[in-house]
Order: structure tokens, then C-alpha cells, then sequence
């Protein structure tokens, strides 16, 4: 790998670096771009679930997942590389240009299968070709977004999110509105990634045409080999359970698993791509000054997750009970009593989702310590696990489907927490540290349920009885916490603080 596992002495040469972010403001300021863009798909979802069939959900649905498994897989983890890279500046326009290339052989690759196979009716073959125009702007609009978390602009880049969400939601329902039926849905993607990729191109003005020389391109491949692997084998992992409820079930099937796992799905966003973004400040600067002061990477990496992991696990785990337990009531509300059979789905899956939480920074904390290499080949355990679990109990119901995500997901648990492990973080005082969430969860749990069992269910609809439940439980929760570890706040105050003071001395 040679000069990406070097972090040396934190330099300036990135271009338009302006370090001194808080990793507070970066979380809320990501918090709130995930938050707007997922507020906009599923105001999508719940309109078009008014106008679409779940059989003709489900078709888009399906489409969709096989769009986002070209996109994880196109795009290779370039973006994470832009981020990481410590080198020569001219690799990182050498990645720019490999991600243009793979946009343009996905483009061509997609519409050729659209309008070349008899497999597609003409709305369907529509339906593809879009998709993977779609997949071939996001390839090189993520590689555009790496450049701005590497220069630590992460208001800029939350900035253009919400944006292009608001460009690609109004898109979207006018053309619900005006009859375009599935097709509308992707022609609010394609507005909402284009407005994306020109704004950040506009802001980088970094868009380099050259044919790059095999030195330069040599770093790319060899980082982006390991994490090709590993994202081929995720996006599989993530998308083989609505494939697999197609074949054994129809499309109606994979509407309402859709709809369920959409529910989970758009929550899980919110909270894992903030982790994700707050673990790369965190950690990559907890590295290099580890590395400018002649200490191990590891330790490093070790001292930043016994405070980070606690914090992140306080606040996922609540928000994902709460979420399952009123699952029900939030499906009917958003998208009405035909979907009600999704409320269960959404319920098992948001217990699988919290367990991928704590892997939302394997791959950071792999990358800095330079063992990324050991990722793809436990990705693959993970990836046969999930097939095998899901071929099973597709055959028994999509409830059984979820019930076998939970599954797959607590193997995927454990082989994050024994990689994570190898890098450094510390899961024995991890678990010790965030042993407090189990007393204020039972409290919570208790006040929900009392609560909703309290209010009156004739008088009252069933999402208001949901909303003040889960705000009780939620006062109830943060009551708890207050009691048990009084000094929780300080301490998290007390590390950004000390974060921001290093990055700025």
C-alpha cells in the first residue's frame, strides 16, 4: 500500500484543506444531510405508495437493489481512498478519472441490457436504462463528495445534499402528479444525483482529463481491489433478501418487504452515515497525531473508540427499539392500511439494522491501520451466512426473511467486533463503558409500553398514542442516563474539545 498506511505528520498539501471542523459539527451537519435526504425519499415512498401498486412497488424495488449492487461495486470504495490518501496529489485525480471511466462502462453497459434483452417490457427496459444513467452520475459524484471530507468542508457537502434532495423530491412528485407512474421515481434520482454531481464539481473545480500512467494508478488499484471485494460481497449481502422474496414470492412480496425494509432502512441512514463521518474526523486525526508524536496507530484508535463507540450505542440503541415497537402504527400512518403487513417486517429489521450499527467503522479503522486486506475475506462469510439464511426462510414468509436478517446480522456483529479488535478498539472496556444503556433501555421500554397501554385507544388515533409514547419513553430514557452516568455529557464535551484543540495546535 506503501504511502496510503504512512499518516506521518498532518500536512497542508491537500488541496483547499481547512482543518479545524468540530467532530461534533460534522456529525450534526451529516445528521442533518442524511436526515433530509432520507425525510425526501420516503416522502416519495409514501406518495407513490398512493398511486403504485404493491406488485408495481415491488418491480421498482427490485430494479432499485440491483442498481445500488452495480453502484457499491462500480464505485469501489474510491471515495473512502480520496479521504485516506496521504500521497502525491496526483493520485487522487488519477481516482477521479478511473471513477469516470467506471460511470461510462456502467452507463453503456446498463442501457445496452435495457433495450437489447426481450426480457423487459418497454416501461421496465425505461426503467433500466435510467438506473443505470442514475449509477453512472452517483459513481462520480461520490468521488467529488470524498474530496470535500478529505479538505474537512463537510458543511459544503451536507449542504449540497439537502439541496439536491429538495431538486429531486419536487421532481419526483410532479411527476407522480402528472402520471409518469414508476417512472417517476427515477427521474427524482436522476435530478436529485445530477444537481449533486454539478454542485461539487462546481465547488472542487477538479474535474482532471488525463490518461493516467500506471505509477499513478498502481495506489488506486491495490486500495480499492480489497474494498471492491468487500463491497461486491455487501451490496450482495444487502440485496439478496428482496431478490431472493421475488423469486419465492412475487413482486407483491417484495412491495411490502420493501416498504418495511425502506421504513428501517431510511432511520438506519440517519444514524450510520453520521457514525461513519464522525468515525473518518475522529479517528484519522487521532492517527495522525498519534503518528506526528511516535505512538502506535492502534493505541490511538483504542483511546477514540472507549469514548465514541458508548456515545454512538446510548444513542442508536433507544432509537431503534422505539422505532421497532411502533413500527405498526408509523406504517399505517405514512402509507396507509394496505401496507399494514409491512409494520411486522419493519419491526424484526430494525433489531437487525442496530446490529450493524457498530460496523459502520470497520472499514475506517481497517484502512488507517492498514489491514484492510482482511476485510474481504470476512465479508464473505458474511455474505454466504446471509444467502443461506435468507434462502431458507424466504421459503416461509417475508416475516421470516426478517427474522433471518436478525440472524445474519448478529454473525455480522461478531466478525466486525473481531476485526475492529485487531485494530485497536478496545470491545471488553467498550462493553463496560456502555453498560449503563441496558438499565435506561429496560426503563424505556417499560414507560413505552405503559404508556401506549394508558391513553385511551378509542378517542385517540393510533399515531398519537404512538408519538407521546415514544416520547415518554424517550424522557424516561434520558432520565435514566442522567442518574446512572451524570458525567457522560461532560466527558463527550470534554473529547471534542480536546479534538478540536489538537487539530488546531
Amino acid at each position: 500500500m506503501g504511502e496510503h498506511n504512512s499518516l506521518g505528520k498532518p500536512s497542508s498539501d491537500s488541496r483547499g484543506q481547512q482543518p479545524g471542523l468540530s467532530v461534533l459539527g460534522a456529525g450534526v451537519l451529516t445528521a442533518l444531510a442524511r436526515g433530509s435526504s432520507q425525510a425526501a425519499q420516503l416522502t416519495i415512498v409514501i406518495v407513490a405508495a398512493r398511486f403504485l401498486s404493491p406488485a408495481e412497488f415491488g418491480v421498482i424495488a427490485l430494479v432499485a437493489v440491483i442498481a445500488l449492487m452495480v453502484l457499491g461495486i462500480a464505485e469501489a470504495g474510491s471515495a473512502d481512498f480520496i479521504v485516506s490518501w496521504q500521497g502525491n496529489e496526483r493520485v487522487i485525480d488519477a481516482c477521479l478519472v478511473l471513477g469516470v471511466l467506471a460511470g461510462a462502462v456502467v452507463a453503456l453497459g446498463g442501457v445496452a441490457l435495457a433495450y437489447a434483452t426481450p426480457l423487459f417490457g418497454h416501461v421496465t427496459s425505461d426503467l433500466v436504462a435510467l438506473s443505470a444513467l442514475w449509477t453512472c452520475i452517483a459513481i462520480v459524484a461520490s468521488g467529488q463528495g470524498g474530496l470535500l471530507v478529505r479538505a474537512e468542508r463537510v458543511e459544503l457537502k451536507s449542504a449540497v445534499v439537502i439541496l439536491s434532495e429538495v431538486i429531486g423530491i419536487t421532481v419526483a412528485l410532479l411527476s407522480l402528479f402528472r402520471g409518469q407512474g414508476v417512472l417517476s421515481l427515477i427521474y427524482g434520482k436522476l435530478a436529485q444525483q445530477g444537481t449533486e454531481l454539478v454542485v461539487l464539481s462546481a465547488i472542487n473545480r477538479r474535474l482532471p482529463i488525463f490518461v493516467p500512467s500506471h505509477q499513478l494508478v498502481r495506489p488506486v488499484v491495490q486500495y480499492c481491489q480489497h474494498i471492491l471485494a468487500t463491497r461486491a460481497l455487501s451490496v450482495t449481502r444487502a440485496s439478496v433478501a428482496p431478490l431472493l422474496v421475488g423469486a419465492f414470492l412475487g413482486p407483491a412480496a417484495v412491495g411490502l418487504y420493501r416498504a418495511g425494509e425502506r421504513l428501517i432502512g431510511a432511520f438506519a441512514e440517519v444514524v450510520g452515515e453520521p457514525v461513519r463521518m464522525v468515525a473518518w474526523l475522529l479517528f484519522r486525526r487521532a492517527a495522525r497525531i498519534a503518528s506526528f508524536n511516535g505512538q502506535p496507530v492502534t493505541s490511538a484508535i483504542s483511546s477514540a473508540s472507549a469514548i465514541f463507540l458508548p456515545v454512538v450505542l446510548a444513542l442508536a440503541v433507544p432509537a431503534f427499539i422505539l422505532v421497532g415497537i411502533f413500527a405498526d402504527e408509523l406504517v399505517v400512518f405514512l402509507l396507509g392500511e394496505p401496507w399494514r403487513g409491512a409494520g411486522a417486517i419493519a419491526a424484526v429489521l430494525a433489531v437487525a439494522r442496530l446490529l450493524t450499527v457498530p460496523a459502520s467503522i470497520t472499514d475506517v479503522v481497517l484502512s488507517l491501520t492498514g489491514q484492510i486486506k482482511r476485510l474481504p475475506r470476512v465479508s464473505l462469510i458474511n455474505c454466504i451466512v446471509a444467502i443461506g439464511v435468507v434462502a431458507i426462510t424466504a421459503q416461509f414468509g417475508v416475516l421470516a426473511v426478517a427474522y433471518g436478517e436478525v440472524f445474519a446480522g448478529l454473525i455480522a456483529f461478531g466478525t466486525s467486533v473481531w476485526l475492529q479488535s485487531n485494530a485497536g478498539v478496545n470491545w471488553a472496556q467498550v462493553a463496560r463503558l456502555s453498560a449503563f444503556v441496558l438499565p435506561a433501555l429496560a426503563v424505556a421500554i417499560a414507560v413505552a409500553l405503559t404508556a401506549w397501554w394508558t391513553i385511551p385507544s378509542g378517542q385517540v388515533p393510533e399515531i398519537v398514542r404512538a408519538v407521546l409514547s415514544g416520547f415518554a419513553s424517550l424522557c424516561a430514557y434520558c432520565l435514566v442516563i442522567l442518574a446512572v452516568r451524570p458525567k457522560a455529557m461532560r466527558e463527550v464535551l470534554t473529547l471534542w474539545i480536546d479534538q478540536r484543540a489538537a487539530v488546531r495546535a
